[in-house]
């Protein structure tokens, strides 16, 4: 079961985005996870560096994104079926509530 599949609108229409979390890192302090791109430490409040330690970069932390997939469909066929199956789903459950 995945949740937290979102539906957006872009400028080329609808589509799906999968369920994400937020990438942490530890304070080099405390050990205490913070966001990335946090300044200083939510635990300890110590100033945090300005660039993720290697060590993190492997778990997305050193790239421009601030969220990481924790689902995604293994193949690009896979993925339209998806979109597709959601998409007709949400204009069917859209259309309930224009008939209302």
């Amino acid at each position: 079961m995945v949740r937290n599949i979102k539906v957006i609108e872009g400028s080329a229409g609808l589509f799906i985005a999968m369920p994400s979390r937020k990438v942490k890192y530890p304070c080099p302090k405390c050990s205490f996870k913070n966001e990335l791109r946090s300044k200083f430490c939510n635990q300890c409040a110590a100033a945090l560096p300005a660039e993720v330690p290697p060590q993190h970069a492997e778990e997305g932390a050193g790239s421009q994104s601030e969220h990481k997939d924790i689902a995604h469909p293994i193949t690009q066929q896979f993925r339209e079926y998806l979109q597709k199956k959601i998409l007709e789903a949400y204009e069917q459950e859209k259309g309930k509530f224009k008939a209302k």
